[in-house]
């Protein structure tokens, strides 16, 4: 079976991701990593920013591990965003992919605080740190299939794009000058 962990070139952690299932995986065992996502069986996002078609998802098994507390941070920016609108706390989730943006079952959520001196940066970082040490913990489980997965409650569903943050970038600017 072969798996490919797919992250962009930024992320960081997404090579950390790959180099920890690669000292896990046993040479000769079932599971093979590749970086061909189309050959692969099993599809594992780390902050991959390319969507996925239908088409890709309907023909393997496909994961992703998300900078954000879904479904409340759908899309791009959830730290940031949790610091606009005043949250105690953020986090990253696990979920399976499906067509649509980030609302696939949930798998696994990891929560932490929000402190007054953190900024967008911080959170980044421990968000960062929470999805490898969720990848740690369930990659086993999403190649046995030994997880269990929850909807998303659609009534706490918001998608934030990275326009609308922008925006925000923007209207800053507008606030200092007053």
């Amino acid at each position: 079976m072969r798996v490919c962990i797919a992250s962009s070139r930024w992320a960081e952690v997404g090579k950390r991701c790959w180099d920890w299932a690669d000292a896990q995986l046993p040479a000769t065992g079932p599971y093979t990593l590749t970086h061909d996502a189309e050959s692969s069986d099993v599809f594992i996002s780390v902050l991959y920013a390319h969507l996925v078609s239908e088409e890709f998802i309907a023909k393997r098994r496909c994961f992703n591990f998300h900078p954000g507390i879904l479904p409340q941070y759908r899309g791009a920016g959830a730290f940031s965003w949790a610091i606009i609108n005043g949250d105690r706390q953020c986090g990253v989730t696990l979920h399976e992919l499906d067509v649509n943006i980030d609302s696939g079952p949930i798998i696994a959520v990891e929560r932490f605080p929000i402190e007054a001196w953190d900024t967008a940066g911080s959170l980044f970082a421990k968000g960062m740190d929470a999805i490898y040490g969720l990848f740690q913990l369930y990659f086993p489980r999403l190649l046995s299939g030994d997880y269990v997965k929850e909807p998303q409650d659609e009534s706490k569903a918001r998608i934030y794009y990275r326009r609308d943050l922008e925006r925000q970038r923007d209207l800053t600017r507008y606030v200092r000058a007053f």
